[in-house]
């Protein structure tokens, strides 16, 4: 699995002086992140970082990865979500198609 690891809009616009909230600035802002990408690539049983001001996007190849979701904290059962949005940062572990957070470094929700 590849994850493309890009700046967060946010950060861009504090490095770079741009308006988080001018629309004017979206191109710019748009050509920082993808100048900044950079892919990982991770294996089954891996554990990856997203560093903190980053989010992760997985690189698909009709392949769908999942990530494990509580829903009975006393029983201790999961449900599988497709992952459809990008990921915060944080520390993760692959295993097969299964995405497991280990720890979230902002306040985003995943």
């Amino acid at each position: 699995m590849f994850v493309l690891i890009m700046s967060t809009i946010e950060s861009i616009c504090e490095d770079y002086g741009f308006d988080y909230y001018d629309d004017s600035n979206t191109r710019e802002v748009l050509e920082q992140q993808g100048q900044e990408a950079y892919p990982i690539e991770v294996n089954d049983g891996e554990s990856f970082e997203i560093p903190q001001w980053f989010t992760g996007r997985i690189e698909q190849d009709e392949q769908n990865y999942y990530k494990k979701v509580l829903v009975d904290e006393d029983m201790d059962y999961y449900e599988r979500e497709v992952i459809q949005d990008d990921l915060p940062s944080g520390l993760y572990q692959l295993d097969k198609d299964e995405i497991t957070v280990k720890q979230i470094y902002q306040t985003d929700v995943f």
